[in-house]
């Protein structure tokens, strides 16, 4: 397809894309829309680091000092 868009939507269920390698590319940007992401298998909450706001700080940023925190809504593995 050389113009125009694709639309995928079901209101109860999923949408699966299955095979040995799938590569999703933006040109210009990829955007992700949901209350929870999780990137790789079994992702735990948590892995991807955020700054503030937050509440608890898992860690404090290397360079600038400043209070860093897992993401309870992004989970990289």
């Amino acid at each position: 397809m050389t113009a125009g868009n694709i639309n995928i939507k079901t209101s109860a269920g999923s949408i699966e894309l299955k095979g040995l390698n799938i590569n999703i590319k933006g040109d210009v940007g990829v955007t992700v829309e949901a209350p929870f992401v999780k990137v790789g298998k079994n992702a735990p909450m948590g892995g991807a680091i955020t700054g503030l706001p937050g509440t608890a700080p898992s860690h404090m940023d290397y360079v600038t000092g400043s209070p860093l925190k897992g993401s309870m809504t992004v989970g990289i593995a």
